[in-house]
């Protein structure tokens, strides 16, 4: 009989074994050969590659940047100090400097017509006076010389940040490779958003806290700062 159930119905109560079960016989031929290469065989079988999965090798590039910020971050003056975790060869990247004068008057231009100039100087004239970013000293051919284009992100809603200023790492010329292509990603080290869920429901009492401009607060040592020049009036 069919009886309903929490996971849905089911079929349930007596019945006749010999009625259910048929003794019939299937007859199967089995063939035995032998095989020098069955260990080979084997391996072959077993691996990842032949059943659609390949390991990624972001997986080892994650390592391999982990490794690389382990080894060469230093502590200078109270703040950490850390290197670009190259894995191409710098040379790969073009000065950029006529790109970013190009696109440096566009944003003038553009600032001006949305009266957002003065707020965007005043943002990197803070950056300078707290030692976040310098000018480029005279005759500083220390490492490459690579200039980054940047612009302005505009979020009126916010009450805090409504204007933000993002570098392009992602711009190149044409037969060269972009800063960000020639760096690892380094692995996502953010907390699991469901944990973060679910651990924020156990307490009674929680508190959220944010640290004021913490990426900003890391220093490029000396040797790795040229790569990620400017420009602005």
């Amino acid at each position: 009989m069919l009886v309903q159930s929490k996971i849905g119905p089911m079929i349930a109560g007596s019945g006749d074994i010999k009625k259910l079960c048929k003794n019939e016989l299937y007859p199967k031929e089995v063939v035995y050969s032998t095989n020098s290469n069955i260990n080979s065989e084997l391996e072959n079988f077993w691996k990842l590659e032949t059943i659609g999965i390949q390991e990624s090798p972001q997986d080892d590039d994650d390592d391999q940047a982990l490794k690389h910020f382990k080894r060469t971050i230093i502590k200078q003056g109270g703040r950490y100090q850390v290197c670009w975790p190259w894995k191409d060869s710098k040379q790969k990247l073009s000065n950029k400097y006529g790109l970013c004068l190009g696109r440096l008057k566009n944003l003038i231009n553009r600032l001006q017509h949305n009266s957002n100039l003065h707020s965007y100087h005043q943002i990197l004239m803070d950056q300078l006076h707290s030692g976040i970013i310098e000018v480029v000293p005279p005759k500083d051919e220390v490492g490459v010389i690579h200039y980054l284009p940047h612009h302005e992100v505009l979020t009126p809603s916010k009450s805090t940040t409504k204007l933000r200023i993002v570098y392009d790492a992602s711009a190149h010329h044409k037969g060269f490779k972009s800063l960000n292509e020639v760096l690892y990603r380094g692995p996502v080290m953010l907390p699991d958003l469901v944990g973060v869920i679910l651990r924020f429901r156990m307490m009674r009492i929680v508190i959220t806290a944010d640290i004021e401009k913490a990426f900003l607060q890391l220093e490029l040592q000396n040797e790795e700062r040229n790569c990620t020049r400017f420009l602005w009036l």
